[in-house]
């Protein structure tokens, strides 16, 4: 063997030693990042109906991606909304803070690590039983808004780590609780 073989071997071993050493912070990098989904769903307890987002930071799934990389935490979370009446876009309610449900906790601001369950959730409107009306839920500062017949826009920022993520719904409130839903793939 000539000189140059010895240095081609030596080399290509070099070579397969950095990209064994390159390999994991690369996948760590493309897999890593955490990830937000949203679902939209009315839920129901007997009578009580709310119309609520789930929202998640699913862990990776695959065997040999969690080998490689695990889904990092989004470290803030914070949620404002505004809304809207779907045909003449008159604001019903301009944007607001929304609390975010973490569990047993409710807070204006989480961090949401990765977890195969629903990590938080959102609710922009409620349907209370004793004055059968849809409301916007109040906050601190602002009392409970009163919803009329008809459909409505929600148009929610959530805040990820500074960076806004904008996701609109439409959802139609009518006379009685079961009128009350998303209209899920009518926003434009």
């Amino acid at each position: 063997m000539q000189w140059w073989d010895w240095a081609c071997i030596i080399m290509g071993s070099f070579g397969v030693l950095a990209f064994a050493m390159g390999i994991r912070p690369f996948a760590q990098t493309v897999w890593g990042r955490p990830s937000l989904k949203t679902n939209f769903e009315l839920h129901t307890e007997g009578s009580d109906r709310c119309l609520i987002v789930y929202l998640e930071n699913p862990p990776i799934r695959h065997r040999f991606l969690k080998r490689l990389a695990h889904r990092e935490s989004f470290q803030s979370v914070h949620a404002q909304y505004r809304v809207s009446e779907e045909g003449s876009h008159r604001i019903i309610l301009p944007v607001r803070q929304l609390p975010i449900y973490a569990g047993d906790a409710v807070s204006m601001q989480i961090e949401l690590p990765p977890t195969f369950s629903v990590g938080a959730s959102i609710v922009p409107v409620v349907w209370d039983r004793p004055s059968n009306a849809a409301f916007l839920p109040a906050s601190q500062n602002q009392e409970a808004i009163k919803l009329e017949s008809g459909l409505y826009r929600v148009d929610i920022a959530l805040f990820v780590n500074g960076e806004p993520k904008h996701f609109s719904e439409v959802f139609n409130v009518g006379e009685g609780p079961d009128n009350l839903y998303w209209a899920l793939g009518r926003a434009t």
